[in-house]
């Protein structure tokens, strides 16, 4: 079996005190490197010797690309761009604690995570060096993120990440952010995309001589927050709510056709009891509805793993609107006294309101 090949990209901006010790440190851990890789410096624009100490390195399988623009993210970003398996990013000045490279690696080229990153603030992670105000700050920020966008991730900013190619290639259409907002950008989007995504407690030590200006990158990182908010409300707004309803009652009744078509052919004419011709109905009608919620009223593209959540919470929406409609069926055909076909139609259509905002805030997300 082929083994994945590992894009490190590290963005660098006047990196000249620390980039030479930071390749060797790398180096010495991609020595015993069971992947085949290849380590990529990307350069913000940088005015120091930072170019000629990479350039000048003798490395196996090192690279450096100059950028005129700055922006952490632009520099990701045209890392990504290279060949690679799984892209991993760091800090220049390895900040992280590089035991935990590897396991990170594993996580998404093993163990099937599409992403995964470092959390510099779960129950097992030790920061070293941080100044009170910089992490009350740094909590404040994800706590606002959290909030903001209904995430779950604990450390949004820890710039020591691993990205699947196919995740990044679902999720690169959406992303926006050249700068230090990048990272929030990225998971955010990741997970209105149900992508799996491992966080594991890392130790982190701040350094003194981090380039990033913290009052000014947070002020930016708010503002960026704030647009990507207004652009996923414009996914909700009302016109295109009304062309999503209008699609959603499309494919909704064609499945509903389609079951209420089964229906009658094995309630009506083979003569069963109507809560099996109810069953038989529901089942024949799941694939339809499911590919054309999925693929045209929502356009909801997935990774693999991801469409397996999605049959799967699909599947259990569905079971919970069957006994739903079986309730309704025995409500308004016990009860009322409804001619079962018509019992079944109105059921449909009390159950397809709810329907349309479980399918657009549960299962299909973005």
């Amino acid at each position: 079996m082929r083994r994945p090949f590992i894009r490190i990209i590290i963005p660098v901006y006047n990196e000249q005190e620390v980039i030479q010790e930071s390749l060797c440190s790398l180096y010495a851990i991609l020595d015993e490197f069971p992947y085949p890789y290849a380590v990529t410096i990307v350069d913000n624009g940088s005015t120091d010797r930072t170019a000629e100490i990479v350039q000048t390195a003798t490395h196996p399988n090192l690279e450096y690309m100059f950028l005129q623009e700055k922006g952490k993210g632009r520099a990701i970003r045209r890392g990504f761009e290279e060949p690679g398996d799984v892209l991993f990013f760091m800090d220049a000045d390895l900040s992280s604690d590089m035991k935990f490279f590897l396991p990170l690696i594993r996580a998404v080229a093993e163990e099937g995570y599409d992403i995964s990153i470092g959390n510099r603030l779960g129950k097992e992670s030790v920061i070293k060096g941080r100044r009170m105000l910089r992490g009350l700050m740094s909590q404040g920020y994800n706590l606002f993120v959290r909030l903001l966008f209904g995430s779950r991730i604990t450390d949004h900013q820890c710039g020591f990440k691993a990205v699947s190619r196919n995740a990044y290639n679902l999720i690169t259409r959406d992303l926006r952010s050249t700068g230090w907002f990048f990272d929030t950008e990225l998971l955010v989007i990741a997970q209105k995309n149900l992508l799996s995504i491992r966080e594991l407690d890392i130790f982190w030590n701040d350094r003194e001589q981090s380039k990033v200006q913290i009052p000014t990158a947070m002020i930016s990182m708010l503002v960026e927050s704030w647009r990507l908010r207004q652009r996923l409300d414009a996914i909700n707004s009302m016109d295109v709510l009304v062309w999503r309803l209008f699609k959603f009652f499309v494919s909704g009744g064609t499945a509903s056709f389609i079951n209420l078509a089964v229906f009658y052919i094995c309630f009506q004419l083979l003569g069963m009891w109507y809560m099996i011709a109810a069953l038989i109905a529901a089942l024949c009608a799941i694939v339809v509805s499911f590919t054309l919620q999925k693929y045209w009223t929502f356009n909801n593209a997935t990774t693999s793993k991801s469409l397996y959540r999605q049959i799967s919470l699909f599947i259990a929406s569905v079971g919970v609107s069957f006994l739903a409609d079986l309730f309704l069926l025995y409500i308004f055909i016990e009860k009322l006294s409804i001619w079962p076909v018509l019992a079944q139609l109105l059921a449909l259509l009390i159950l397809a309101f709810g329907n349309f905002f479980v399918y657009r805030f549960l299962i299909f997300l973005f």
